[in-house]
């Protein structure tokens, strides 16, 4: 009895965490034997409709594709299929931004055969990344198959190597900062300072520090921020667009500025 007991709490510990999720879909992570070291998130039923996908870094480049777990299930609670570096086991190698091109490139060869045929979208590919995975989805951004880029507690380490990654941006770009505590901080507001002229840009800052609130349930205030930007970004959703360029985030503590954004 005492087995079986156990077997029911562990159950109820899964379906607690499901149900934590606040998106219409049951989500999970999974792998691909077409994608080797990446971990995809995505709802466990595949709706019947092409999904936007986001491509993601983890911080300090490290090789774990659940690291950010309770942030990536939310946000593929929301009909997303999101593809993070790095396998679910534990690895103490790190990633590179060739990774994040091998998502792009697994997309455009699954899109149109196999388990995700009509089931996601290669014409909304979103590039981001926490910290040193923020820095390599900087590096990738000027990829044509994105359509934006999410820069997450990150900013670029050498300007006078790197800076060149800036200029040759021409997609949307999105700063998620955490004030003056995140030891990114300095670097994405330069790198936001420095971004070519006219180019879409949108930059907030929430005083938690580098960490910020990823630790938290499904990820916390940067978790329920990176779903409204998706919403936005991906979907026209202009609930998601009011929350960032409106009062929404303002109200959660964010510190907000932006330009040549629509």
């Amino acid at each position: 009895m005492k087995f079986f007991a156990a077997v029911a709490a562990a159950v109820s510990l899964v379906e607690a965490a499901i149900a934590a999720t606040t998106g219409p879909y049951e989500a999970y992570y999974t792998t691909s034997l077409t994608l080797r070291d990446h971990t995809i998130y995505r709802p466990r039923t595949l709706p019947n409709q092409a999904l936007p996908i986001l491509v993601w870094g983890n911080g300090g480049c490290l090789k774990r594709g659940t690291m950010f777990e309770k942030a990536l299930t939310e946000i593929a609670s929301h009909g997303y299929i999101v593809i993070a570096n790095g396998g679910t086991g534990f690895s103490l190698g790190q990633t590179d931004s060739d990774m994040l091109i091998e998502s792009f490139n697994w997309i455009e060869r699954n899109a149109q055969t196999g388990t995700y045929a009509g089931k996601i979208d290669p014409s909304k590919i979103v590039v981001a990344g926490q910290s040193c995975g923020g820095l390599e989805a900087v590096e990738v951004s000027n990829d044509p198959r994105i359509i934006a880029t999410g820069v997450f507690n990150s900013g670029l380490l050498n300007p006078t190597r790197d800076g060149a990654w800036l200029q040759r941006l021409t997609k949307p770009i999105f700063y998620f900062l955490g004030g003056p505590d995140d030891i990114a901080y300095p670097n994405g507001e330069r790198d936001y300072t420095n971004l070519p002229s006219g180019l879409p840009a949108w930059k907030g800052n929430l005083n938690v520090g580098h960490e910020a609130t990823w630790s938290e349930v499904n990820g916390g205030e940067f978790g329920n921020i990176a779903v409204k930007w998706l919403n936005w970004i991906t979907k026209g959703d202009t609930a998601g667009r009011d929350y960032l360029m409106g009062g929404g985030a303002a109200a959660k503590g964010w510190s907000i500025v932006h330009k040549n954004l629509q």
